[in-house]
């Protein structure tokens, strides 16, 4: 390969001047052609990427006067954006570019594209409000008898004729419905326990003015036999419980005497059953005792 090439280093060149004269005007020439290849490629690809935006874009027209955020980068990075503002619009330069009121530049009139605009909205001061929803019980509401003398003698039966009203009078005997818990002996109440240490637990506090109620209450139970005073080491806490009448409910705290205790095994009755049998049924009562629980005895082998 060198002697092929060796005779055109000794032999003397033409003119380099014609041939680099000739190559810059040639690359010109070329530098002409690709620029106007590449301008119009661009343009193509502006007007595909205008169709696919213009796609989902919507117009915005923004007034004089209005407040508007301003998208700018960062002071730090130049690769991130945060909105300033709010800035005035002076008026509408293009079809998409505004004027601004920049206050706080030192270039006070700006203009930018409606792109980097968004229409500023006055946070408003919440107003503080409280909804209530007013859900009426759709159940028939039960209606209870007087359970006292007085009670009855407040029942208005002006409505009815006068033998009706001696009809219903005869059977709202006071005695019928008492106050004073009865008593049966067919059944005694009988306990089982798992172990036998005593449910020992400490009482709970009463209110003060609630004493008194609690002391009338006990004093009623002993008069009727209910109970009876005991030193036995088993001791369950008192509870009295609001009622809807405003009365108290004398209760006792037996959870931890039931953890103690042995329950039978007796299915409970299914409630779609129960509602078949009653389904056809023109009314349905329902018997409330007086201190149902109070009227069935404890077995006197328990009784300590």
């Amino acid at each position: 390969p060198c002697a092929l090439h060796s005779p055109h280093y000794w032999e003397h060149p033409e003119s380099a001047e014609d041939n680099i004269v000739a190559y810059v005007v040639k690359m010109r020439q070329r530098l002409k052609e690709m620029t106007a290849w590449v301008q119009e490629n661009m343009k193509t690809a502006q007007q595909n990427q205008k169709r696919w935006y213009d796609r989902k874009s919507t117009e915005r027209v923004l007034k004089p006067g209005q407040q508007v955020l301003l998208l700018l980068p960062t002071s730090d990075n130049k690769l991130f954006a945060k909105w300033h503002g709010p800035y005035e619009v002076m008026r509408q330069v293009g079809k998409v570019t505004y004027e601004l009121f920049m206050p706080d530049r030192v270039k006070k009139h700006q203009t930018f594209h409606v792109n980097l605009l968004k229409e500023f909205q006055v946070h408003q001061t919440p107003v503080q409000q409280l909804l209530i929803c007013n859900i009426q019980d759709e159940e028939v509401k039960e209606k209870f008898l007087p359970s006292s003398e007085t009670q009855f003698r407040a029942i208005d039966l002006s409505h009815l004729l006068v033998p009706q009203q001696e009809e219903v009078a005869a059977l709202l005997d006071p005695t019928l419905f008492s106050e004073a818990p009865g008593f049966t002996d067919l059944v005694q109440h009988e306990i089982c326990l798992k172990k036998d240490a005593p449910a020992r637990q400490k009482s709970y506090r009463i209110p003060e003015r609630l004493v008194p109620d609690l002391k009338k209450k006990i004093n009623f139970m002993l008069e009727l036999g209910i109970i009876e005073i005991s030193t036995s080491e088993w001791c369950s806490p008192v509870v009295l419980v609001p009622k809807k009448d405003g009365s108290l409910r004398f209760c006792i705290d037996f959870r931890y005497l039931n953890s103690l205790s042995q329950f039978d095994a007796y299915p409970m009755p299914r409630i779609d059953d129960l509602l078949e049998r009653v389904g056809g049924a023109r009314h349905i009562t329902t018997l409330d005792l007086s201190k149902g629980y109070w009227q069935v005895a404890l077995a006197k082998e328990l009784i300590k």
